[in-house]
């Protein structure tokens, strides 16, 4: 109704209504008095004083339980201790549990009390960034009950916010009641008047007679607009103090809070063990984590709480239009091909133009012990490092997840013809190092001295999302500090055209226009060479690692077609979490030879076209890809750290998800319910709609059945609203395992730009129902939020949510 204030009580009759302040849902509103009178409400100033105090803390967390004895109060006391753990947060804990103040027993401060001033209440100091204020420091009595009315309870409320003088503050973490009484509608309203309340995190245990009230409690936070950060299942298992065996505690019948998330679409933060440990030192005042570093509880929680912003500082890439990020863009804004007909190969390919990159860089020696794929990914570095200044970080912390799909075929063939005739003394000493696909991440990491890990997904031509994606998540979980993450691909060769082909994957033109996404005539995809990476920061794999020193971890992903994305998302994954501090991940590409044209034929995956337009993604006239080769790297950070050093960020990821086919080993699945549950679990990730996103930057190679199983399966996740859809594999072909990370790269520019890049050489489409197959570059309004989609032979798929970085 029109007439419901704002910060009305569930249930309100409508200030106009003749029940105005009398009806039962009118107790404890704040506007009862002026509603039973007729007389607009007085400003309150208490809501002004409010505002001023609050304006030096930075978030304000409610911890709300549906019911008593789940251990709210003691995930409280956890989380506090957990984050001030970092001496560079100042954390405090608000106790306005009235009818069970804990916090000043869990905490070892029970015998101090709060000083009064002319600045009001001073917070209890439980260490030098942790602050306390609790109810239990004004009674007179520890062991008296509070028999207090609702009017005296909010009272009380509103004074703990009003008077405590917090000062400078990261986190506010407030001890709320269990259920949903009259004090819960008063601190929200107080908060949200002051305009200010992150959210709130609600603790259960696993059974569902305290599911049922969590239920309720989930309710209130959707009819009080308070956003619910996630949930925490405590005592989900029990830790044997002896052999720290785990067992179920309290069964869960109906599938626990895990279940109940996904029911309600919620995040589940954690699942809590219960050691009794923690008991005895919340008891003694102690802080569990010091005592008892090694438990699985410690374990457990650090991680849950490292949830950080993860933004893209860096960009590197090698295509088909030649060396650099810029190179990349400029082709794809000017709508140009950049494949050509090869005389020699017999195909349509993106290879990378003679003498635009300098492969003399490295002595003969060098180039004979690594494979083109890895010589991509350094190049590629160099642009991540140079765009990101990051070259004189400390990187002991970066993970790198570089990933190739297709391995060094024509090194391989040729060995084995040695050993076959007998000439095994004649085999190459670097030829494992050659065919190793976790190598071009190595080299990275020993380069920049990342030691973070060095990471490699082979996930086909998913392998660049993959590797992003999986980077992503390590920042995002503060596994990593930041990470260079995407994928290189160097296979344009005879050998991997031959075998694409055999599969019925190439395109046959011969004209650059022959690699066509979407169009109807469509009829293979155009096999490319190149490298994508980026360096993701909180807001290929052993080789690169050496070169330049980064320790922390070297890793490679191995996932076909999605290989590069995956590698990113596995990034974002390790800087999210914390787990590095920042991590550079990609895919990198070097095949275009005749060995792997020649598989790659065999598959009769190739187009046989001649020209460079034979590449036609959703085209009708599409016959199968082009084959290209190249590598993007990103450097992934956390976002504090991007801002602390004053690092470009050219976007923000705030989703990666990933599924499986489980249908063939070069086919999708009909029903494309694999790229839909990659599309849709990067969505649940990214905590959005799918009706927030705006841009699908497409998997769509040129080949009849892939295009238009993903151009169903977009349909089905954003229904047919017209969404922007584009594939840029008509401007440079397929690039296999750097597909990924140079998509991730070209959304991200596109992102900077505000511009969507077109889908080249689509001249007529039978997958065009429902959605916008962009036939020019198209101007790009906010929200700017794209899905990034790589999907492989095999059933791999990763799909990457990037969103412009706002603060």
């Amino acid at each position: 109704m029109a007439d419901v204030p704002a910060n009305a009580n569930a249930g309100c009759p409508g200030v106009g209504s003749t029940g105005a302040g009398k009806a039962a849902g009118c107790a404890g509103c704040p506007n009862q008095g002026s509603c039973s009178t007729g007389q607009p409400p007085k400003p309150d100033e208490d809501i002004r004083l409010i505002q001023d105090r609050f304006n030096g803390i930075k978030h304000k967390i409610l911890i709300l339980s549906g019911k008593g004895g789940v251990g709210k109060s003691t995930i409280t006391t956890c989380l506090a201790r957990a984050l001030a753990n970092d001496p560079t947060k100042q954390v405090a804990i608000l106790d306005v549990d009235i009818c069970g103040p804990s916090q000043p027993r869990m905490l070892g401060v029970e015998s101090e009390e709060v000083h009064d001033s002319a600045d009001g209440w001073t917070p209890v100091s439980v260490r030098e960034n942790l602050l306390l204020m609790s109810i239990a420091f004004l009674l007179g009595n520890k062991n008296d009950a509070v028999i207090w009315r609702g009017a005296r309870k909010n009272g009380m409320i509103k004074q703990f916010l009003r008077d405590v003088d917090w000062g400078e503050v990261d986190y506010l973490l407030i001890d709320t009641p269990p259920g949903t009484s009259d004090e819960h509608i008063s601190l929200v309203q107080f908060l949200l008047q002051a305009g200010s309340l992150d959210g709130a995190i609600i603790v259960s245990t696993p059974q569902e007679v305290s599911l049922l009230d969590v239920r309720k409690e989930v309710s209130f936070c959707h009819k009080t607009k308070v956003p619910i950060l996630g949930v925490v299942e405590n005592m989900a298992k029990f830790v044997c103090p002896h052999c720290s065996h785990t067992s179920v505690l309290f069964p869960s019948t109906t599938g626990g809070a895990t279940a109940m998330c996904e029911e309600g679409k919620l995040e589940l933060l954690s699942q809590l063990p219960l050691e009794p440990g923690l008991a005895k030192a919340l008891d003694n005042g102690e802080d569990f984590f010091e005592r008892y570093p090694d438990s699985v509880l410690t374990k457990t929680i650090k991680p849950s709480i490292a949830m950080h912003r993860v933004v893209i500082t860096g960009m590197g890439a090698v295509t088909p239009y030649g060396a650099g990020v810029a190179a990349l863009q400029k082709g794809l804004m000017e709508s140009r091909s950049a494949l050509k007909f090869s005389e020699q190969l017999g195909f349509v390919v993106g290879e990378i133009p003679e003498g635009s990159v300098n492969f003399d860089r490295w002595s003969p020696g060098q180039k004979r012990e690594m494979s083109r794929a890895s010589q991509l990914a350094l190049i590629a570095a160099e642009e991540v490092m140079s765009t990101s200044s990051a070259q004189a970080l400390d990187h002991k912390d970066t993970l790198v997840n570089i990933g190739t799909g297709v391995a060094d075929l024509l090194e391989i063939g040729k060995t084995a013809a040695l050993v076959q005739n007998g000439q095994a003394r004649k085999v190459s000493p670097y030829f494992v190092p050659r065919i190793l696909t976790n190598l071009p991440a190595g080299y990275v990491a020993m380069k920049y001295g990342m030691m973070g890990g060095a990471e490699s997904a082979a996930t086909a031509c998913a392998t660049g999302l993959h590797c992003i994606g999986n980077a992503f998540r390590s920042v995002r979980q503060g596994w990593s500090r930041r990470a260079i993450a995407g994928g290189t691909e160097g296979c344009v060769n005879a050998v991997s055209l031959t075998g694409f082909d055999r599969m019925r994957a190439l395109t046959h033109g011969k004209e650059p226009s022959c690699s066509r996404p979407f169009d109807k005539q469509r009829d293979g995809f155009v096999l490319s060479e190149g490298v994508g990476l980026v360096l993701l920061e909180r807001l290929q794999v052993k080789r690169i690692k050496l070169r330049y020193g980064m320790m922390g971890g070297a890793e490679s992903a191995a996932t076909a077609c999605a290989t590069g994305l995956h590698c990113i998302g596995n990034a974002f994954r390790s800087v999210r979490q914390g787990w590095s501090r920042r991590a550079i991940a990609g895919g990198t590409e070097g095949c275009v030879n005749a060995v792997s044209l020649t598989g790659f034929d065999r598959m009769r995956a190739l187009t046989h076209g001649k020209e460079p337009s034979c590449s036609r993604p959703f085209d009708k006239k599409r016959d199968g890809f082009v084959l290209s080769e190249g590598v993007g790297l990103v450097l992934l950070e956390r976002l504090q750290d991007a801002l602390d050093r004053g690092a470009p960020i050219f976007g923000e990821i705030i989703g990666y998800g990933i599924s499986s086919d489980c249908y063939h080993i070069s086919a999708p699945d009909p029903s494309g319910i694999g790229a839909r549950l990659s599309m849709q679990r990067a969505i649940d990730d990214a905590k959005i709609s799918s009706d927030d996103v705006t841009y699908v930057n497409a998997h769509a190679t040129s080949t009849p059945t892939g295009d238009m199983i993903e151009a169903l399966a977009i349909r089905e996740i954003y229904g047919k609203r017209n969404i922007a859809v584009s594939s840029i594999k008509g401007h440079i072909g397929h690039l296999l395992a750097a597909a990924g990370s140079v998509e991730t790269i070209a959304t991200a520019m596109a992102i900077q730009d505000a511009k969507m890049p077109a889908n080249l050489n689509l001249n007529e489409s039978d997958d065009a129902d429902g959605v916008e197959l962009l036939k020019e570059v198209k101007e790009w309004p906010r929200p700017r939020i794209a899905v990034v989609n790589s999907f492989g032979f095999g059933g791999t798929n990763a799909s990457l949510v990037l969103a412009e970085y706002q603060n």
